[in-house]
């Protein structure tokens, strides 16, 4: 169920990335506009693949902005 509920604002986040991307570059674009949102999936989908395992190495990796700058 967690895991649920954090998926749902990330995908959001993704459509709200492609959607500003298509509307604000590449308008009339089609081909590069369809390369550009593979690939932003593809980062996505690549830091939601590789933060859980960094965060299963690191006791003390964390994603909360107030801890990391804390720790610069």
């Amino acid at each position: 169920m967690a895991r649920a509920i954090i998926a749902v604002p990330y995908m959001v986040v993704v459509i709200a990335v492609i959607v500003t991307v298509d509307t604000r570059i590449f308008r009339n674009h089609f081909w590069r506009r369809l390369m550009v949102n593979i690939g932003i999936v593809l980062v996505f989908g690549r830091a939601q693949i590789f933060t859980p395992v960094l965060a299963k190495r690191s006791k003390s990796f964390s994603l909360d902005l107030p801890t990391i700058l804390e720790q610069l």
